[in-house]
């Protein structure tokens, strides 16, 4: 609830380092676009399973390693 006033749901999320996606489902909007990024596979997996059990269809996980997380920023997102 602390987060979510901080967090303009006109614009995407993106929830760098997210683990198993606690914080940023947790700031699940419908109407926002929520990618999840995390460099642990594993991790990685759980969210996806957090998403598909919660029926998230705005939401989604990619493993990625840190140093590259910057690239997956564009202004199209």
């Amino acid at each position: 609830a602390d987060i979510k006033k901080f967090v303009d749901p006109k614009i995407p999320l993106v929830d760098y380092y997210s683990g198993e996606g606690a914080i940023g489902l947790g700031l699940n909007n419908p109407k926002q676009k929520i990618e999840l990024i995390e460099s642990n596979f594993e991790a990685v997996e759980y969210a996806k399973k957090n998403i598909e059990l919660n029926k998230l269809k705005n939401c989604s996980a990619l493993c990625c390693p840190s140093e590259k997380m910057t690239e997956l920023i564009t202004a199209d997102k």
